[in-house]
């Protein structure tokens, strides 16, 4: 095996200890204050990367005795979500209690902070986590700032020298944080129709809009479809404050909050003198009639389209 202190999640957990934070989680220190309950973590060192059974992280991080069910249904909802799994996971020799050898999914650092993220239980210890990840800038807000800097590049003035190359810079970004062909078009041209959108936006109001209320405008939208503002959805994905969120939604919400801004910029570029309250009604409204094609979808499908996460059952919820 290759250096075990080899570091993959810059980290500032605990100064004195460069082990990568999978490692740190699983001697049940997830946390300055410690605490925590140590679990069985394998993993195996290929190519100059450490990879860790997955089902191993699951069982000690959601706190579940059948990790295996837990991973399968999660696999599912991200493929519905449209993640490509065969970006970041791969399958190795686990030897099992039993002392046999079976074939299992594993996957690096960066895979296994996705998976907490989408995890659809709130133990204390995934919540932990995911906070530390958060205020620490972690790894795929990185990512994140690197796809939206070059998607930036192609609508911005002076247009980019290369626009194909900004592009391509985009898509490869997304790629590296494990999203599919489809979620990436998507994406893509949600980037392009929220340029058109805000536009609309500010062409149709009477006095320049300042930016509080380009982001109040969002929020309307987010509102008026899924019944919760764009903090809040972060704060169920366990994103940073500034995280973008249309960079970890599902393509489904994508393309649904990406409709809704079409159409209200369609309506907003009939006006050129509204005042604030004015347009947001208008965004509302249709924002709205988006919204409950979007809930028979998400009913249709058992997941919450922005998020990925399932959707609570009756019965669920007569227990909580």
């Amino acid at each position: 095996m290759s250096d075990p202190n080899q570091s993959l999640l810059p980290l500032p957990l605990h100064s004195e200890n460069n082990r990568p934070l999978p490692e740190i989680v699983a001697d049940g220190n997830p946390d300055p204050q410690g605490g925590g309950t140590a679990f069985p973590l394998a993993y195996h060192d290929l190519n100059g990367k450490r990879y860790y059974a997955i089902q191993d992280w699951i069982r000690g991080v959601a706190q579940t005795d059948n990790p295996r069910r837990f991973w399968s249904d999660l696999k599912t909802r991200l493929k519905k979500a449209g993640i490509e799994l065969s970006a970041w996971c791969v399958q190795l020799k686990y030897r099992a209690s039993d002392r046999k050898n079976y074939t299992v999914d594993f996957t690096d650092a960066e895979g296994l902070y996705r998976i907490t993220q989408r995890m659809d239980v709130n133990t204390g210890l995934r919540d932990r986590i995911l906070n530390y990840l958060a205020k620490s800038g972690a790894f795929v807000d990185g990512q994140r700032i690197e796809a939206i800097q070059a998607a930036q590049e192609m609508l911005d003035e002076p247009v980019a020298d290369d626009p194909d190359k900004a592009l391509q810079a985009a898509v490869n970004a997304y790629k590296r944080m494990g999203r599919s062909e489809r979620w990436i078009a998507v994406r893509m041209q949600s980037v392009f129709q929220r340029k058109r959108f805000t536009e609309a936006f500010r062409n149709s109001l009477r006095i320049k809009p300042s930016s509080y209320q380009y982001s109040k405008i969002t929020d309307v939208i987010r509102i008026a479809m899924w019944k919760r503002d764009t903090q809040q959805l972060r704060e169920e994905m366990g994103l940073d404050a500034t995280a973008n969120l249309r960079d970890y939604e599902t393509g489904l919400g994508l393309a649904y909050e990406t409709i809704a801004e079409l159409m209200s910029a369609h309506d907003l570029k009939k006006e050129s003198d509204l005042e604030f309250d004015q347009a947001k009604q208008i965004v509302h409204d249709d924002a709205s009639f988006v919204g409950k094609q979007a809930n028979t979808a998400a009913k249709r499908l058992g997941i919450d389209l922005p998020t990925g996460k399932p959707l609570l059952t009756a019965s669920t919820k007569k227990r909580q």
